[in-house]
């Protein structure tokens, strides 16, 4: 008896592709589009401008318009052309024959349509800026002249000291932070942890850990490393300090407390310091760390730690255990108008990134101004409920993490009153 090798079909192929995955190579993963992504933007007034919806009508009743015309002119030249009760004695031939110079005649017809149609909108633009043109020059006699300068007059005289106010805007860096963590709707746990300190408007500490779901302890061990992160770069972090430094000392303060409490569970790890526009970052395992520029490209920036030939859940690099593999590092500059997104990798392996390039735009405007809306949620919402369209099955496998953090910068006015002191204000916030 001979077994017999089994072959994947067609059909679970594209499947396991759909949902990120490659049946021939471990390490090959494919982004998932999520066409039902748009439904954040719903209550963001994304609809058309009415003049833009007016044009459009009337550009759909031009074209059934013209469509109708050319129709009922090629139905009366054929009818001239050849009478009904010729058709039966014309040979296909000789009708192609004489069909032919109607060809060219209706291609005239719509040229000549369109001809006319461009001189009409040529004209009424012309006339519009004539009779612009005309009211500029009616309404300028009216402005009043400007007085001579009586600057001479006031040499001498001084303003009193503190009373006179000046209003300068003054460009300032910010960094918006948003976060979720969903357990999904094919775990009983969540076991993914996130946080983040932001030091002041323009600097923030992200972390995100994903517990190993086939270990016992992943929950925990998240949990304690992003707790222990935290504290021990609030406690070591200086102002103006190295802040890669600051990043290998937490993770590594993370490893020996796991150690020393003896904790079960692994976790992996994603830290990211944002400054003005430089990030550094140190990561531990296969989560994510992207960038969409303004421009709309999406950059991957750092390698996760896989292994080759090997299931892309096998990760090299973890905090637990005693392993004591470095943290990959980096650090790069940011341009303004960057979104950085810190992701679990079922979060990272869904996400579809060129859906939300395309529309990174109104998401930068709901980070900036509308900071109750939970946009990270959201997006991990719409991941949630997606199904394979062929086994109705939910595509994410695992719990679900995602932090985005958008750099902008504002024009705040700033009042000064000459002679007096500034005041400060200082803002505390409780996690």
């Amino acid at each position: 008896m001979t077994l017999k090798k089994y072959k994947i079909s067609k059909s679970h192929i594209e499947a396991v592709k759909r949902s990120g995955f490659d049946c021939h190579d471990v390490n090959k993963r494919y982004p998932v589009q999520n066409t039902e992504l748009d439904k954040i933007l719903a209550s963001q007034n994304r609809a058309l401008d009415p003049r833009a919806r007016l044009l459009i009508k009337g550009r759909e009743m031009f074209r059934g318009f013209k469509d109708r015309a050319l129709m009922l002119a090629s139905g009366l030249a054929l009818t001239l052309a050849i009478p009904p009760e010729a058709w039966a004695n014309t040979s296909p031939h000789e009708t192609e024959g004489k069909i032919a110079p109607l060809y060219a005649l209706l291609d005239v017809a719509a040229w000549s349509w369109e001809l006319a149609l461009l001189s009409g909108l040529l004209s009424t633009s012309l006339a519009s800026l004539y009779l612009q043109a005309r009211m500029f020059k009616m309404i300028l006699p009216s402005y009043p002249k400007p007085k001579k300068s009586r600057r001479l007059n006031s040499i001498g005289r001084k303003v009193p000291k503190g009373n006179a106010e000046q209003v300068t805007p003054t460009p300032k860096l910010k960094w918006r932070v948003n976060g979720s963590s969903r357990m999904g709707k094919v775990r009983t746990e969540n076991q993914d942890a996130y946080d983040f300190w932001r030091v002041s408007e323009d600097e923030v500490f992200m972390v995100v850990c994903d517990g190993a779901g086939g270990v016992d302890g992943g929950k925990e061990a998240a949990e304690t490393a992003v707790q222990n992160i935290i504290t021990i770069l609030q406690a070591i972090y200086p102002e103006g300090g190295d802040p890669t430094d600051a990043l290998e000392i937490a993770i590594e303060d993370a490893r020996v407390f796991a150690k020393e409490h003896e904790l079960a569970g692994i976790t992996t790890a994603i830290i990211a310091h944002v400054k003005g526009d430089k990030l550094h970052y140190a990561t531990l395992g296969d989560g994510t760390l992207s960038a969409v520029w303004p421009d709309g490209m999406v950059n991957h920036i750092q390698t996760p730690h896989n292994i080759q030939g090997q299931p892309s859940n096998i990760i090299a690099a973890y905090i637990g255990q005693g392993c004591a593999v470095p943290a990959r590092t980096g650090s790069i500059r940011l341009e303004k108008g960057t979104t950085l997104m810190l992701m679990s990798d079922v979060a990272s392996d869904l996400l579809p990134y060129e859906e939300f390039a395309a529309h990174r735009a109104d998401y930068a405007q709901i980070l900036k101004t509308k900071t109750d809306v939970p946009v990270a949620d959201k997006l991990l919402e719409q991941i949630e409920v997606a199904r394979d369209p062929d086994t109705n099955a939910y595509l994410h496998h695992d719990n679900m993490t995602l932090i985005l953090a958008h750099f902008h910068e504002v024009l705040e006015p700033e009042t000064t009153a000459v002679g007096t002191m500034p005041v400060s204000s200082m803002e505390v916030r409780h996690g």
